[in-house]
């Protein structure tokens, strides 16, 4: 954090709720980066998908 920048944010002030968040929290972003590297894949396979030829279609 910068230096002189306080943020007061309403925290509990107990160690076990304050350990609760923290988990929580770390979940989440365990949660939105796999979300994005989901998203990262499938925007690779999409964009691989454009870059290819069309394939037609043999008929008899």
């Amino acid at each position: 954090m910068p230096a002189g920048r306080v943020i007061d944010w309403p925290l509990p002030p107990d160690v076990e709720r304050l350990r609760t968040l923290e988990r929580r929290c770390r979940m989440l972003l365990e949660f939105i980066r796999s979300r994005s590297a989901e998203t990262e894949r499938q925007d690779r396979l999409t964009e691989a998908a454009r870059n290819e030829p069309a394939v037609t279609r043999l008929t008899e």
